[in-house]
């Protein structure tokens, strides 16, 4: 399979995977300017649909939320070293996200594109958030449903 605008082959494999990983991130963080209570933050441990990332989503400075790796599948993990040359744990991919009329918005970092993307939003209900990633522009967007495995930090 040829490349996508000179990307090369393999590309929307692995933007599939960790783009949505990313974009679910970002979704997250969008669920905090949609109304919620304190009851419903969205700080806290998410996982992915396929249950291979988990991602600790929490302030990072003012009124902007990041979120970071805390547990990652040998593939996710394999593919961001491949990806990034990085470990993906620990790895902080979701920045400077910050509350719009309709969510969060801020940006995503894919590890195994090693790429920068626009990332998007909002909380379905206090268990699962809705994210949406575009990797140029409106194009090459995923969505992803998030879901709640923890409240608050990490211990």
């Amino acid at each position: 399979m040829a490349g996508v605008r000179g990307m090369p082959t393999g590309t929307g494999r692995r933007l599939k995977g960790v783009a949505l990983a990313a974009a679910g991130l970002a979704l997250s963080i969008w669920a905090h300017s949609t109304g919620a209570s304190a009851a419903e933050t969205i700080d806290g441990i998410w996982e992915n649909p396929t249950r291979s990332v988990s991602i600790e989503l929490g302030p990072c400075s003012g009124a902007a939320l990041c979120g970071r790796v805390l547990w990652a599948s040998e593939t996710a993990r394999a593919d961001a070293l491949h990806g990034s040359g990085r470990e993906l744990i620990g790895m902080q991919v979701l920045r400077d996200f910050e509350p719009v009329p309709t969510g969060w918005r801020g940006e995503v970092y894919a590890p195994d594109l090693n790429h920068n993307f626009k990332g998007y939003a909002r909380l379905l209900d206090p268990t699962r958030l809705e994210a949406k990633g575009c990797l140029l522009g409106k194009l090459f967007c995923k969505r992803q449903v998030w879901t709640r495995i923890s409240s608050g930090p990490a211990g």
